[in-house]
Formats: structure tokens, C-alpha cells, sequence
């Protein structure tokens, strides 16, 4: 039997209803329902670089158990997995204002802030800031004459192959590398780069973009919401002798967190620009 929920203040009865509506223990979201991803700076962006441009690969196709496959990418929007610890954080700058005599006052709203942390446990493949960028290409011609991985040695997160003018619309010039260069390895032939640490490279001086999708505990679609043109702030790397694992973390901020939406058809995930 349902039990009736509180409808106005009129009929509020603590004892035999409830207030909310409708509202079951499968309906509630957390951590597990929710999904983290990262992409381009804005949603917008999205659709809007060269045709037949490879965008991220989320196939995830082990390769000796710690490499990811590069080719057969699908969509412009990387998982991120291992993530302990999202959060974000809006700030709205509301100046009040008083006058002389009396002692209310006015309020006029100001600009938003908006901030945000993430944490990780590192494993055996594509580093935090690595995976926050995704959606640049692992194969990217550096200001000092080098290249950030090669056609025979692609990136470990991504596969794009820059055609066009996307290069130079789309991609930094990088200067200081990013991350180090891990060798080969008698069971995986293939070079990467797959952790990023230099917060000082000119990678980390352009955008990319972060979401979050959340559903119930009955796989119900909730909402969604991106967060364009984030900024790394802070990057740390934390070990400890009393723990078996090493994590990294970083704080980020952004222009806006916009809501986003999203639908599943046929097992297929659509996602798109609320309105779009």
C-alpha cells in the first residue's frame, strides 16, 4: 500500500505520511550510479572539428594488461575510471547593499565562480592529468621540433589524427613536455606517454571539458550536467608508507557548469547541449 505523501501544510501528518512523493529506496543516486567523463573544452565543440577525424578511443582493449587499444574510437567523451573523490563548487558574489535609514537591505547577484577537486588512484596506465586531456591527440608536433608520440607509437588514451586546419584551430603548441616517456617493454612494444606531471607545459595552459551523468539505483536516467573550459589549478602527487596506494589529486576551475541532456535508446547513450 503506498502511504500518502504531504501534499501542502494543511495535511501534514508526521506519523502516517510521508512528505516527499513517490520516492523509494531504489530511486536514490550515489556513487556508483554517477559517472565522471572529460571531452572537449564545451559541449558545443563537439561535431565541430574535420570529418573523418578519430575522436577519443574508449574501447579500453588490454594490451598486455596495461595499455589501451588506439584505434576504434567512438565518441568525443573518456570515462574516467578509478575516481575516489569528485566534488564542485559554485560561487555566486552577491554584494548587499544598505541604506541609511532603515535596516533592511538590498542584494544584487554577481558574477559565478565555479571550482571543482578530483582524486584518483594511479595504476599502470594513463596518469590524472593525462586522462583530463584526452581529448588532445597523442600525436602532437611540439614547439621545440619534437613530437609527442608518432603514427607507429600512438598515445595510450587517444588516437586523433589531426587533418586540415584542426591542428591549429583545435591543439596547443607544446613546448615543455607534458609527461615522461615510458620505455619499451619485452610485452608491450609500443612508447607512451602516459604520465603527464609537468604543469608547467603549454598543454595545460588551454581548456578541456568535464561532466558528470547520474542515474538511480534502478539504471533511471537523472540528469547531467558539463563543465566547460576548466582550468587545471593545483596538481598533487601523494605517497604514504601507511598505505599500499599512491594518488594523485587536482583542483580545477571553470566557466560554467551547464546542464546537459541525455537519453539511452537501443543500449545506445545520447548525449547532447540542453536544447541541442
Amino acid at each position: 500500500m503506498t502511504i500518502p505523501s504531504t501534499t501542502s501544510i494543511s495535511n501534514w501528518q508526521r506519523a502516517t505520511k510521508h512528505v516527499e512523493d513517490d520516492v523509494r529506496t531504489g530511486r536514490y543516486i550515489s556513487a556508483e550510479t554517477a559517472l565522471v567523463f572529460v571531452g572537449p573544452p564545451r559541449m558545443t565543440d563537439v561535431g565541430n572539428i574535420d570529418s573523418n577525424v578519430q575522436a577519443v578511443n574508449d574501447s579500453r582493449t588490454a594490451v598486455g594488461g596495461d595499455t589501451f587499444g588506439a584505434t576504434g574510437a567512438g565518441d568525443m567523451l573518456y570515462p574516467v575510471g578509478f575516481v575516489e573523490q569528485f566534488a564542485l563548487q559554485q560561487f555566486h558574489n552577491v554584494q548587499k547593499m544598505f541604506e541609511i535609514g532603515s535596516r533592511r537591505s538590498f542584494q544584487a547577484g554577481g558574477r559565478v565562480q565555479v571550482t571543482g577537486s578530483l582524486g584518483r588512484v594511479m595504476f599502470n596506465g594513463p596518469s590524472l592529468l593525462r586522462v583530463l586531456y584526452a581529448y588532445y591527440p597523442g600525436i602532437v608536433a611540439m614547439a621545440n621540433g619534437k613530437f609527442l608520440g608518432s603514427s607507429a607509437q600512438p598515445d595510450s588514451v587517444s588516437a586523433h589524427e589531426v587533418k586540415g586546419n584542426s591542428q591549429k584551430q583545435t591543439y596547443p603548441s607544446i613546448f615543455f613536455e607534458a609527461g615522461s616517456f615510458a620505455a619499451a617493454l619485452p610485452d608491450n612494444p609500443n612508447t607512451r606517454y602516459s604520465f603527464f606531471v609537468n604543469l608547467m607545459s603549454e598543454l595545460f595552459a588551454h581548456p578541456f571539458g568535464m561532466g558528470v551523468v547520474m542515474r538511480d539505483n534502478n539504471n533511471r536516467n537523472y540528469g547531467a550536467f558539463y563543465c566547460e573550459d576548466c582550468m587545471v589549478t593545483t596538481h598533487s602527487f601523494a605517497i604514504s608508507s601507511s598505505s599500499s596506494l599512491i594518488t594523485e589529486a587536482v583542483n580545477f576551475q571553470c566557466d560554467a557548469a551547464v546542464p546537459m541532456e541525455f537519453a539511452t535508446d537501443n543500449d545506445n547513450f545520447i548525449i547532447a547541449p540542453l536544447g541541442g
